[in-house]
């Protein structure tokens, strides 16, 4: 396979004005700027702004326009918010950290149509989205809060991060930020982006849903994964601490 240099484009960085264009010239192919849209989302090397996302609250509010001439009815509503509008985020909601005031602006959204059958509002809302949120056996609808989505598919990244899944970017993370120490016990980079910053920071929250399995002990610190049933062992004795590349 070869790339096709007029549907290619090359992205550097770190590097002065006349070795990029030798680059870009040994290629064939032209320089590109940050940020791009690359498979329906912006490719940036920033943190995430409102802005970047105001495509995706207008996708789903395009969808919802598409149906304001229906005759829909409240249930009919609710399966649509459930199985085709709150869908819609769930891509975006697996590659970013999503901005609050995002998150916020697709529930309102979402809520207004359920109400109201359109995408903005026109009365107040008779039960509170947190209410129908919860889920049916505590009296809501069963609908997911988009902040616990996003930060589920997140977990996930932790997840694949945790369990060394075949991938190109575990690799990298691997080799580039953790450098054979613990995912749970190395401190936050004050010059680490900010998306890796943000994982970091949901360790809190996903020690609780992760075991490790220790095995020959090859791939588990001891001291700093949580392996335990209980708790992670250096917050018991960190004085004893080894750290070492392997605490096993």
């Amino acid at each position: 396979l070869k790339p096709n240099p007029h549907k290619s484009t090359i992205f550097i960085t770190g590097m002065d004005q006349r070795t990029r264009e030798g680059i870009c010239s040994t290629l064939g192919m032209r320089e590109g700027k940050l940020p791009v849209k690359y498979l329906g989302v912006p490719l940036i090397s920033t943190r995430l702004k409102h802005s970047d996302c105001q495509g995706l609250v207008d996708r789903i509010t395009n969808r919802i326009k598409s149906w304001a001439n229906k005759s829909l009815s409240y249930a009919g509503r609710l399966q649509l918010v459930v199985s085709v509008l709150a869908s819609i985020q769930v891509y975006w909601s697996s590659l970013f950290i999503l901005p609050k005031q995002v998150l916020k602006d697709i529930e309102r959204v979402l809520k207004d149509f359920l109400w109201f059958g359109k995408e903005t509002k026109c009365n107040s809302a008779k039960v509170s989205w947190v209410a129908l949120c919860n889920p049916k056996m505590e009296g809501g609808l069963g609908i997911k809060r988009m902040y616990d989505w996003n930060t589920a598919s997140m977990l996930k990244h932790i997840w694949t991060i945790c369990s060394k899944r075949d991938s190109l970017w575990i690799k990298w993370i691997h080799s580039y930020r953790l450098k054979g120490r613990s995912f749970w016990s190395i401190p936050i980079p004050q010059d680490c982006c900010w998306t890796w910053r943000k994982l970091l920071k949901l360790r809190l929250t996903a020690k609780d849903f992760i075991r490790h399995i220790i095995g020959d002990g090859e791939a588990t610190f001891l001291w700093q994964d949580p392996w335990h049933p209980v708790e992670i062992l250096a917050n018991y004795n960190a004085s004893r601490i080894w750290r070492g590349p392997h605490n096993t």
